[in-house]
């Protein structure tokens, strides 16, 4: 997952609810629909449909939509969405407020910057965040989560591996790590 996150170094726009994999199918839908080759750097809108997909953006406010097995959406500016329907996939975003959803098995979305979101639907996903007040939610089972930054929050189901680093502000107002803690949410016998 770090080399994952490594290479490609709010809100996300709808609640995890028992449908999750259709709201993010109904996203990439519209955005197909709206789908419109931009050539500024803000507002701009990729989608693609079909295995092996590849979208990057590099702007504000920049969507990414992919649907197919083995999707890699990418995007650098604040407020980007990127979102995928389909096995193995990978959403990386780094920017203020950026959002990354999968629906899928094994996905992986990674978010470096402040109030990034990540959420996940499908077994064994990975998602990871550093940057401050991210948040990361994961809702399929044997899955993972990494948060490092002051306030940030994951929320996964039992069984989940997760790991925090907690960061408290100094005199100076500077946030500073204080200590990392990893734990499989529901399993008392570990101790970190």
């Amino acid at each position: 997952m770090f080399e994952f996150f490594e290479k490609v170094a709010g809100e996300i726009g709808f609640k995890l609810i028992n449908n999750f994999s259709n709201k993010v199918e109904e996203w990439i839908k519209r955005i197909f629909t709206e789908c419109k080759e931009v050539d500024s750097e803000y507002n701009a809108k990729n989608a693609s449909s079909g295995d092996n997909a590849q979208n990057a953006s590099s702007g504000d406010n920049a969507q990414n939509a992919s649907s197919g097995n083995y999707a890699q959406n990418a995007s650098s500016g604040d407020y980007a969405q990127n979102a995928s329907s389909g096995d193995y996939a990978q959403n990386a975003s780094s920017g203020y407020g950026a959002q990354n959803a999968s629906s899928g098995d094994r996905a992986q979305n990674a978010s470096s910057g402040d109030y990034a979101q990540n959420a996940s639907s499908g077994y064994r996903a990975q998602n990871a965040s550093s940057g401050n007040y991210a948040q990361n939610v994961i809702s399929g089972k044997n899955s993972i989560s990494f948060d490092c930054g002051y306030k940030g929050i994951i929320k996964a189901v039992k069984g989940t591996w997760i790991a925090l680093a907690e960061y408290k502000r100094n005199k100076c107002g500077d946030c500073i790590p204080i200590f990392a803690r990893s734990a499989q949410i529901g399993n008392k016998e570990y101790k970190d």
